[in-house]
């Protein structure tokens, strides 16, 4: 039997940051940041931003895509 879960929930963010991570690897940057994004979007609602894994998300982005000056 499948199991579909809802688009914000937080094993949907454990599978994307999943997928940039190997994106990342791979040097598919835009895609890695598009996927760490939607992670840490998913994260932030549901756990917070004091939690371990939305702070790592959040790390990742400051790593691959620093803001502009």
């Amino acid at each position: 039997m499948a199991k579909h879960f809802a688009p914000d929930h937080p094993t949907l963010a454990t599978g994307y940051n999943n997928l940039a991570h190997i994106a990342g690897d791979e040097g598919h940057i835009p895609e890695a940041v598009a996927l760490w994004r939607r992670a840490y979007a998913i994260r932030l609602r549901a756990l917070g931003p004091d939690h371990p894994y939305t702070k790592g998300d959040a790390a990742m982005l400051r790593e691959y895509d620093p803001p502009g000056p």
